[in-house]
């Protein structure tokens, strides 16, 4: 018998947050190997080509990541390839487009003739996965990670999977000990005899498995496994803490504890999150965060869809977000002045996902009827909202309240460029207004509201954004619970989680703007321009950034192109294109290294390819951080009570 354990670590969906530079320097500092057998850099094809699931020899590695490693176990030379299914791909956000997906079988024999036949020597090999169970089980059949498998053909001896949320070992296991576990589920019909095991999730279980192996033999699997006996260990809350686990425990959460304690924007207005206010009106805040949720899902869908074809251009993928006001916690007014982290975990504690609901208008009119329902109660259901304006009237009955619903027109139902930009200006969704004051530098800034797209059709099927709370009927949203899944509760992101992420990339692109001023950089002088411009798209990693500064830098001067005063205070461009720039460049560029709450202040803001100051950068006139982008909160009208108009 022998014990197999696997020191290292496969990507998960959510290790891709906040996109793969971040994730790349994260990974620099473990000392683990990354397993990435089957997606490869192709950066060698010319644009235009199309892509393969082909092994190529041109392909690369991935940066940071092994396609396998090897260990002696008890005598025994194991290798261990890391696997992903293709369709795990359409789930990440910010997938870098030069990395592409081989063939999982082919890619799995190819390293199995490697590893068995080449200086390494392979007895056994292992397949770490991360598959849904019909893969697992297509791969176990197609590589041989079977019962009485044909010792002559090349492959793979054990499946470890993961991915599905759920524990599972394979009907060709010859012992199981432990917590039982569903054995019938969809897509396992093809599991007559295969060796593979899924562990669950969360690090609640964990299993043993042992392997009894044949005696070695002249063939190209030098050993197989006779036999398979897994134990399953279930972790309880009750259980006593290890010693050296809590001393690592207390270490970590002292750290984030500093961590959380760091800004990470600031803010001219007052984000208010007062439940007597979120409870019974609309609320900037509100409207800001759901404006964030709404755009973060239509863009992650909308490059979903590209990649398969299945989108026109100027479609719309997603319709309205709808949150409640229980959502927003804190019971408290923060800033005006500097966000920390802990600010927005304080007021986005939950970990329920954003998911995407299909629902008919007349479900969501209901579930709007239930947000009004218990008004003037302080009830965290009143809804928050974005994409639509509710007209509604406190004074009639609960449930009858809702007077009209019309979905609003946003930038993705206009018309796109052949390189995918919008065609919309940066300041057609804000209205600037000098003061009546003394003081010219003094600028009030007005929310224009959206015009109406479609009146809701009660008939008509609407992709809603909310929470995985309030999809699973919680808070009285009943009629959520109803439609198909466009994005589920495992695919989704926490929503402190997106909302992170949009202040990331928003600090990244006021940083550079402030950057290029400081280098000389002139209205008339296109970021993309490298021959007169310092600033140039060789300091980012994709030239999106370059466009996404460059419309925030147009937003700091006047329209005769003449500079603002330097004392005026500039507002991130908090548009739904300004949001949509944000969590692009925060899921493309390196924004480790100057990112306040993790305190790791370097000298380097993008590899190799620029150097800057951050003491530096830092030093400014005015009081606002340079490091942190300025954020405003502006109700628009979209909660519109009719009973207070009259």
């Amino acid at each position: 018998m022998t014990s197999v354990q696997i020191p290292v670590l496969h990507f998960n969906d959510h290790d891709w947050d906040f996109g793969y530079p971040h994730l790349y320097t994260l990974m620099s500092q473990n000392n683990f190997p990354w397993l990435f057998a089957n997606v490869v850099d192709a950066s060698w094809r010319p644009e235009g080509e199309p892509q393969s699931d082909q092994i190529d020899a041109r392909d690369k590695q991935i940066a940071g990541t092994l396609p396998y490693i090897t260990m002696m176990v008890k005598g025994v030379k194991v290798g261990i390839i890391g696997l992903v299914e293709e369709e795990w791909l359409e789930t990440v956000p910010g997938f870098p487009e030069h990395f592409e997906y081989r063939s999982m079988v082919e890619v799995a024999r190819k390293l199995s003739k490697e590893l068995r036949e080449g200086e390494e020597q392979c007895e056994l090999i292992i397949a770490a996965t991360h598959c849904r169970i019909p893969n697992d089980i297509l791969i176990a059949n197609e590589l041989g990670a079977v019962k009485h498998t044909d010792a002559n053909q090349h492959g793979v001896d054990l499946v470890l999977g993961g991915h599905d949320h759920v524990y599972y070992v394979s009907r060709g296991v010859d012992a199981y000990e432990g917590k039982g576990f569903c054995m019938d589920m969809p897509g396992n019909e093809e599991d007559k005899n295969t060796y593979m095991i899924k562990s669950g999730t969360d690090f609640h279980d964990l299993s043993e498995v042992e392997l009894a192996l044949s005696t070695p033999q002249n063939a190209v699997r030098r050993r197989t496994i006779t036999g398979i006996r897994v134990k399953r260990h279930t972790i309880h809350p009750e259980d006593p803490t290890q010693p050296e686990l809590k001393k690592m425990l207390d270490n970590l959460m002292e750290r984030m504890n500093k961590s959380v304690g760091q800004p990470v924007a600031y803010t001219l207005t007052p984000w208010d999150a007062r439940a007597s206010h979120v409870r019974m009106e609309e609320s900037p805040l509100g409207d800001f965060l759901a404006d964030i949720l709404l755009i973060s899902t239509e863009t992650m869908l909308r490059v979903q869809k590209m990649s398969n074809k299945t989108i026109s251009a100027g479609e719309r993928v997603v319709d309205c977000c709808l949150i409640c006001g229980g959502t927003l916690r804190g019971d408290a007014v923060f800033g005006p002045g500097e966000i920390t982290l802990g600010n927005i975990l304080e007021i986005l504690p939950f970990e329920d996902p954003i998911v995407v609901k299909e629902l008919t208008g007349q479900q969501l009119w209901d579930a709007l009827e239930n947000g009004f329902s218990q008004y003037p109660k302080q009830e965290g259901r009143f809804p928050q909202v974005a994409g639509m304006r509710v007209v509604w009237d406190s004074s009639k009955e609960p449930f009858n309240r809702v007077v009209s619903v019309d979905i609003l027109r946003l930038p993705f139902d206009g018309k796109f460029s052949s390189s995918e930009k919008m065609y919309m200006k940066i300041r057609d969704e804000f209205e600037y207004v000098p003061s009546d004051g003394d003081d010219d530098d003094v600028v009030t800034v007005h929310r224009v509201p959206a015009g109406v797209k479609e009146p809701l059709q009660l008939d008509k099927k609407y992709n809603v954004v909310t929470r995985g709370y309030l999809a699973g009927g919680n808070d009285g949203y009943t009629a959520l619970m109803n439609g198909n899944f466009v994005v589920n509760f495992e695919a989704g992101e926490l929503m402190s989680t997106i909302v992170r992420k949009y202040l990331l990339g928003a600090s990244y692109i006021y940083r550079w703007k402030q950057l290029r001023e400081r280098m000389g950089g002139v209205a008339e002088t296109p970021l993309e321009d490298t021959s007169t411009d310092s600033m140039n798209a060789s300091q980012h990693l994709s030239t999106k950034t370059d466009t996404a500064v460059q419309r925030f830098y147009d937003l700091c001067h006047a329209s005769d192109g003449t500079k603002m005063n330097r004392s005026t205070p500039v507002v991130i461009d908090k548009s739904f294109a300004g949001i949509r720039e944000a969590l692009f460049v925060a899921g493309h560029e390196h924004h480790s290294v100057h990112d306040t709450a993790s305190r790791k202040y370097t000298n380097k803001l993008d590899g190799d390819n620029a150097e800057v100051d951050i003491k530096a950068i830092q030093k400014d006139a005015h009081s606002t951080p340079d490091n942190l982008a300025v954020v405003l909160a502006l109700a628009d009208g979209r909660l519109i009570d009719g009973a207070r108009q009259h």
